[in-house]
């Protein structure tokens, strides 16, 4: 599951008041319990349509802009149910079909629900306000940014643009998850990789779990915000 921290894209009323641009952010640690590892933010280009940024915002900020029980709908069940905009702003409307759509429609679990790491474990610091409904898989590989190239794979998975989905390995290999659900494995070995026929990987959302795995163990960072467009 990921613990998320959201501001969704809203604007002013006033025109006095700058617009904010800024959609969802998921994270699963925080500094405090990585000091080795800490967060990385990514920065919205200039007006954005689908843009996410990684932002860290106290939840006693919250109190500065309006009543918290004003923002939070505790019976809601997704981002766009759960989180109200603040009073003198509106929500930005998302066209259907879109990353920002997906986002904000994202499944919550219900409130007060507790973040647990991939192993089990339960966070003990409530550094978050909401859990999306999505699992992780049962290893750490992913920190930071990658939980939200997480969710922009899974966009294009459910809209079934399978040739969308495909990262650069550290040593240049260009791995397409196209491929994989064609009943293609990955071979590692050292600096050398390859595919090899597999007939259990397909298009099931089982094998997409299981090839994310792979792919994000392998694969650089930077490929990330290059491939998933």
């Amino acid at each position: 599951m990921f613990s998320i921290l959201i501001l969704t894209a809203c604007t002013s009323d006033s025109p006095n008041e700058p617009s904010s641009e800024l959609s969802e952010k998921t994270k699963t640690e925080d500094k405090a319990d990585n000091p080795e590892k800490p967060p990385v933010t990514m920065t919205p280009e200039a007006e954005p349509t689908e843009a996410v940024a990684a932002v860290t915002v106290p939840t006693e900020a919250l109190a500065t802009q309006a009543p918290t029980e004003a923002i939070i709908v505790t019976e809601g069940t997704t981002i766009l149910e759960r989180f109200n905009v603040p009073d003198g702003y509106k929500r930005v409307e998302q066209e259907e079909g879109s990353f920002g759509f997906y986002l904000q429609n994202l499944p919550l679990k219900p409130d007060g629900t507790k973040v647990k790491y991939y192993d089990g474990r339960e966070k003990l610091k409530e550094v978050y306000l909401a859990v999306a409904d999505f699992t992780l898989g049962d290893r750490d590989l992913q920190q930071c940014a990658d939980g939200v190239i997480r969710l922009r794979a899974e966009y294009l998975y459910e809209k079934e643009e399978f040739d969308k989905i495909h990262f650069n390995f550290v040593s240049g290999f260009n791995a397409e998850f196209s491929k994989w659900a064609e009943g293609k494995g990955i071979s590692v070995k050292d600096n050398n990789v390859s595919w090899y026929s597999n007939s259990k990987n397909n298009r099931s959302y089982e094998s997409w779990v299981r090839s994310a795995t792979c792919l994000i163990e392998y694969s650089m960072l930077s490929s990330h915000a290059i491939y998933l467009t």
